[in-house]
Parts: structure tokens; sequence; C-alpha cells
């Protein structure tokens, strides 16, 4: 591992999707296979068993229930996906854990070599997942591979890394945003955990670096990026590149103005409770400085 870590985009990053070695692709068929079992199973159960020995009127039914049927197997296929690449990453994980660090850009390199496995490996369920319409097979996908992440969480057309990232609760992402935990830069793998607090909203084309910190009630503006280890305040504006604090957000609520209760379930209405109150007396009026 090097000592010197690079601090910026210098050189134009290349893409987490930089493999060390070609012959890791024969993973996609190995899960292919695995994925499609039970898929290929029912619909063998489905056209050549249950048709058949159904009168006419069970049959017609059936068709008329078709679309359904095809969405169940579709289904099933990306959870399938899901399931054997967490069995598989499961036992990649044996041999090497994954962890954080500034590496080599080096089939050499373990930690590159075993980085490069395990996001070969991921791929396949992810393609999967990203062909259903709906972005909740992208979560249970997130979830199954280690992201700390909510169903409240907005993930649509966006890509996400799917290791060392913690999203808090209500956090939303624009279209085209970007967030990665690793990243290649020149000859070097930077692999760092980020972590981004709840109610965040991320602005559409923007690019979170490795390490990044943000804070809960953040909002990150169009276009904007952070830099390697940023970390950002809680309740406040950001924009630019690298990101900078531009003015406090009023729409979020700091934990001083919670009464102070007991449990994390009252903390929660309490925290709602100081929402609405500050919402209900938001002036809509621009300030003195130009206002929102």
């Amino acid at each position: 591992m090097s000592s010197g870590q690079p601090m910026d985009f210098t050189g134009e990053p290349f893409a987490t999707n930089t493999l060390a070695m070609k012959r890791y692709f024969a993973w996609y068929l190995v899960l292919l296979t695995l994925s499609s079992i039970l898929p290929l199973y029912l619909v063998l159960l489905t056209f050549f068993i249950e048709i058949p020995a159904n009168p006419p009127f069970t049959a017609i039914l059936f068709w008329i229930l078709l679309p359904l049927q095809v969405v169940g197997i579709w289904v099933v296929f990306i959870l399938c996906a899901i399931f054997f690449t967490r069995i598989l990453l499961s036992i990649v994980n044996l041999f090497h854990k994954p962890r954080e660090g500034v590496f080599l850009r080096s089939s050499q390199d373990k930690d590159y070599r075993y980085w490069s496995l395990r996001s070969t490996i991921k791929k396949f369920a992810f393609w999967a997942a990203h062909t259903f319409p709906l972005p909740w097979l992208d979560i249970v996908a997130y979830k199954a591979f280690g992201v700390k992440t909510s169903f409240h969480t907005a993930y649509f057309n966006v890509w996400v890394d799917s290791e060392f990232i913690e999203v808090g609760i209500n956090t939303m992402f624009g279209l085209g945003a970007v967030v990665l935990s690793a990243a290649v830069i020149g000859d070097y793998l930077i692999i760092k955990k980020v972590q981004i607090g709840k109610n965040v909203l991320v602005g559409a084309h923007t690019f979170i670096s490795p390490g990044t910190i943000i804070g809960d009630d953040v909002v990150l503006g169009v276009l904007s990026s952070t830099s390697i280890g940023q970390s950002l305040d809680a309740g406040y504006v950001y924009m630019g590149n690298p990101a900078k604090k531009l003015k406090e957000n009023r729409y979020s609520v700091a934990p001083h103005e919670w009464s102070q209760a007991g449990s994390m379930v009252d903390r929660d209405e309490e925290e709602n409770k100081a929402r609405k109150v500050k919402w209900d007396n938001y002036d809509e009026k621009p300030d003195d400085s130009g206002g929102e």
C-alpha cells in the first residue's frame, strides 16, 4: 500500500469498473446459469405441464394472467441473481476481506485484484436489478451487498458503489448522481467509506468522492462535487467543485430545536413536530440578502 494519497482527480479518474483481469468475466456465465435455473423451471412448469393438464377455461384464464406471470418470473430471476451473487461474494470475502486504503493499480496488488473481482461479480446482479422499472430491487441488491440504506431512499438512475457506503433515511439523489467509495486515479486505487446522513438532497449529476462525510439535512447542489475525504456540515447548502458552504438550509431542523425526548421513537416524533413548526412559521418573503 502506498503511503501517499492523491487528493484530487488530476489526470482524470478511471471508472470504478476498471478491471485487473479479463478472465473474471467467466463468473458472468456461472451467475447467469445459476440464476436461470428456477425461472426456467417455472416457465417449463407453466407452459408445458400446467396448460396441457388443465381444461380450456383454465387455459384461457392463464393467458389472461400471462403478463403478471411474466413479471413474476422476471422478479424471480433478479432475486436469484442477487442471492447467488451474495453467496459468491461471501466465498470470495473468506479469502480476502474488503478494506479501506490506498492501493496500487496493479494486478500484482492483492487488494486491487480482489476489488476487481468483487466489482465484476456484482455487476451481473446490478444489471439484472436495473432492468426492472421499479427501483426497490436496486435497494434489495444494495442491502444484500452490505450498503447501509433504507427503502425510503431514492436511487433511481443513480450510480452508487456497493461497498463502504452508508445512506440515511429519506435521502434523495438527483438524476445521474454518482457516489463512489472506490476510485482509480492514475496508478492508485482509493477505497474510503462514504457516509451520507438523513434528509439529504443530492443534486443531479453530482459527484461524491470516496471518503466523503455528509451530515443530516444537507443540500448538495446540481453539478457539484466533493473532494476525497471532504466533510459537509449538517444543515447547510453546498455547491461547487469542490463543494463549498453556501448558506444555511432553512428547511433543516438542528438537534437543539428538538425537545429532550427519551426514546428514539419520541425523538423522531419531536423532530417531525419541529419541522412542521418551522415550515408553518416560514416567511416566504426574500430576506435582505436576496433570499433563496
